[in-house]
């Protein structure tokens, strides 16, 4: 008789989401995934179709809540430095957990069509975008540069800074906020 399984899709995932933690994503491994759930190796792919997937709805996911969380950045009564501030904040905690696969999947060698950094970031840029529009019109930031331009360099720059490169910090990218803001 066939073992029925409740929420095998969620089963899953939950036990993808620990695997990760314990091994991370190059030592990921469907068999040990179908293992933890007790359940066959042929179970996991009727659900994903390969590994990168199962990251992909993970890190999807989960990147859904830290748009979430941007949002209510976006609509507090914060100066725009704090707001800058607050989102690097949300962007550091996301990719302390998905640093790794945040390179393996939009890193410069594996970016490609189906996963571009405009189609992952594209959510991030617009609510910023927004916050820039508005601290704009209240005469906090003078800068010519256009929008999009300033979106891209802040957020570019903070992963940069997040995922290693020690060539600056967070508080150097205020400095030169500030002192080109105005």
């Amino acid at each position: 008789m066939p073992k029925i399984l409740i929420n095998p899709r969620e089963l899953i995932l939950q036990e993808a989401v620990e695997l990760l933690k314990e091994k991370g994503y190059k030592n990921f491994s469907i068999r040990e995934l179908a293992s933890r759930c007790n359940i066959a190796t042929g179970t996991v792919y009727n659900y994903f179709t390969n590994k990168r997937n199962i990251i992909s709805v993970i890190f999807k996911e989960r990147w859904g809540k830290l748009l979430s969380e941007v949002r209510q950045i976006k609509s507090q009564d914060i100066s725009f430095e704090e707001k800058i501030r607050l989102i690097y904040l949300e962007l550091e905690e996301y990719l302390t957990f998905h640093k790794e696969i945040f390179l393996e999947l939009y890193g410069e060698e594996n970016c490609n069509k189906s996963h571009s950094r405009e189609q992952l970031l594209g959510d991030l840029y617009t609510i910023v975008d927004d916050i820039i529009d508005f601290h704009r019109e209240n005469k906090e930031i003078m800068m010519p540069l256009e929008t999009r331009t300033l979106t891209v360099f802040i957020i570019s720059n903070m992963i940069l800074i997040i995922v290693g490169k020690d060539y600056f910090t967070f508080d150097d990218l205020l400095i030169v906020l500030k002192n080109k803001l105005n």
